[in-house]
């Protein structure tokens, strides 16, 4: 994981404004997180997103975090 930050670091060096990385660095962070527990990145980001549209309660995010995270049953 270390070695994908190590070769990115050059590629990241512009974001194009102030915005841009600070989104950039909430991305980041949520995939380490997911990483760090052992979670399929790829899938948990395209669940999370398909299901933040559907939440009702500010407190439902919570239940998304890679630590609470369950998959959607199909």
């Amino acid at each position: 994981m270390l070695r994908q930050w190590v070769v990115g670091r050059k590629n990241w060096l512009f974001f194009g404004n102030a915005g841009g990385g600070k989104t950039a660095s909430i991305l980041m962070t949520i995939m380490s997180s997911a990483h760090r527990h052992g979670l399929n990145e790829f899938e948990y980001l395209c669940d999370i997103l398909s299901r933040l549209s559907d939440l009702g309660r500010e407190s439902a995010i919570r239940d998304l975090l890679p630590d609470r995270w369950k998959p959607r049953e199909a």
